[in-house]
């Protein structure tokens, strides 16, 4: 009987041996797992790093582009980054809402309620459309509102500080020019008459100063061709005085309302489409324009944006020999001088270029040396210079317009595509798309200085060819040109990743660009 006692106990000891071998283990593990939970509280609640308190002594509940917050009892307010943080380069285009009316070189104005007001523009006939529509962000569709009491195109749109949108000058399709102004008043959704410029123009330029007075400078009319005068618009007695006159007439130019107030205007041309190399700046104070540093490169139909660190971003356009160009400069307005920055990777005039509230800027669209739209997008980086391809537009467009919407998109609507159709078409560019592959890499996504007023510059038709024949009114009639011979599509390839990679949307193949209407010669 002991000994099969004892047969029968050994093998209750080892189980005794092995429970407490295991128990062991488990008690570690607890231990680790606890530990674990006090380092992560510790180091989330530590106000530094990307997390850190925003000067208040609290943390700022304000959501950041890629960022997740996990509220509750224990957690408290944690911000951890997504698992897909946001990519500059990752952005991508979606359709809303189309407009009711096919437009190109019409105005898009934000109101101060948040909605977007498209007005005028062309038809591709040549008449000029007097329908204007509104645009919900909320539910991404547009809506008519009042007409214009004349149909314009190449006009000016000012947001002023009462709420109300000017609308200045223009062309109908017939005549020298529009002398009228309107002003849309988003309450009651109507236009009502603003009185008159001292001189018809279009594809002049117009911006809102510290004072709140808006002023008109250059642009073209068919008796004076390129104008050297400007005028300012006082909101308060609802009429227009001349003011001191540029030094150099110009039309298809850009103007900036720069940080000290000055307003800087820059290249452009006349009627003989040589690019002006020249720039100047209005003093408000004086009313007079003095000469100031000159672009490395001349041009006109480019873009120019006032940067969050006060210098000016130009961007594209075409040059005295029709040349599209690629090229960038900065002017700097301590020292008044002009510096180059990096090329876009692809030229092109005629496009948008939007400030974002990342501090980056937005380059869409445009039209090539054949004068076909282009579908491609880039950002530029102002700490580095450089540009950087993103996300396509679904649609090839020129002539269109661009808006930063208050929840950070980019609404870009009508303009013409590569065939020269007026579209109607309109896209959302969102710049915190997720990048395709996931990454939990923490990324804090900086916050720009305040920009001043935006200004509204009209984004210029493209310019005819010239010909052996005296110098060309300017006009929005593409020259036609022999059909070229369509791009080959290169294949996109696919690069296997431990994730899935989405795969690559097809770009259809360019159809043969047939030969354009005549289009009236203003």
């Amino acid at each position: 009987m002991k000994h099969k006692s004892a047969s029968q106990s050994a093998p209750a000891r080892r189980s005794l041996r092995e429970r407490g071998f295991f128990n062991l283990r488990a008690l570690i593990g607890l231990f680790l797992c606890c530990a674990g939970v006090f380092i992560a509280l510790f180091a989330f609640g530590a106000p530094t790093g990307p997390f850190q308190s925003h000067g208040t002594g609290q943390r700022s509940n304000k959501a950041r582009p890629g960022v997740v917050k996990m509220m509750g009892p224990v957690w408290g307010n944690l911000d951890l980054m997504a698992l897909a943080p946001v990519d500059p380069a990752s952005g991508s285009w979606t359709a809303t809402g189309s407009l009711n009316t096919a437009r190109f070189s019409h105005t898009e104005t934000l109101l101060s309620n948040g909605m977007v007001l498209v007005a005028g523009g062309d038809d591709d006939a040549g008449i000029a459309i007097v329908s204007a529509e509104l645009y919900d962000p909320a539910s991404g569709s547009w809506t008519a509102t009042g007409s214009l009491n004349t149909g314009r195109y190449n006009h000016t749109a000012t947001l002023l500080p009462n709420g109300m949108v000017l609308v200045a000058g223009g062309y109908d399709g017939a005549g020298i020019g529009i002398v009228s102004a309107e002003l849309y008043d988003p309450a009651s959704g109507s236009w009502t008459a603003a009185g008159s410029l001292n001189t018809a123009r279009y594809n002049h330029t117009a911006t809102l100063l510290h004072n709140g007075m808006v002023l008109v400078a250059g642009g073209y009319n068919i008796v004076d061709g390129a104008l050297l005068s400007a005028e300012l618009y006082d909101p308060a007695s609802g009429s227009w005085t001349a003011t001191g006159s540029l030094n150099t007439g110009r039309f298809f130019h850009t103007e900036t309302l720069l940080s000290n107030g000055m307003v800087l205007v820059a290249g452009g041309t006349d009627t003989s489409f040589i690019a002006f190399p020249s720039a100047e700046l209005y003093d408000p104070a004086s009313g007079s324009w003095t000469a100031t540093g000159s672009l490395n490169t001349g041009r006109y139909n480019h873009t120019a944006t006032l940067l969050p660190n006060g210098m000016v971003l130009v961007a594209g356009g075409r040059d005295s020999i029709f040349n599209v160009l690629a090229s960038a400069e900065l002017y700097d307005p301590a020292s008044g001088s002009w510096t180059a920055t990096g090329s876009l990777n692809t030229g092109r005039f005629s496009h948008t270029e939007t400030l974002l509230s990342n501090g980056m800027v937005l380059v869409a669209g445009g039209a090539d040396d054949a004068g076909i739209g282009i579908v491609s997008a880039e950002l530029y980086d102002p700490a580095s210079g450089s540009w950087t391809a993103t996300g396509s537009l679904n649609t090839a467009r020129y002539n269109h317009t661009a808006t930063l919407l208050p929840n950070g998109m980019v609404l870009v609507a009508g303009g013409r595509d590569s065939i020269f159709n007026v579209l109607a078409s309109a896209e959302l560019y969102d710049q915190s798309a997720p990048s395709p592959s996931p990454s939990p890499t923490p990324t804090s996504t900086p916050s720009p200085s305040p920009s001043p007023t935006p200004t509204s510059t009209p984004t210029a038709s493209p310019t005819p060819t010239p010909s052996p024949s005296p110098s060309p009114t300017p006009t929005s009639t593409p020259t036609a040109s022999p059909t070229p011979t369509p791009k080959a599509t290169p294949t996109a390839t696919v690069t296997p990743t431990a994730t899935p990679t989405p795969t690559p949307r097809v770009t259809p193949t360019p159809r043969p660009r047939p030969t354009p209407h005549p289009r009236p010669t203003p």
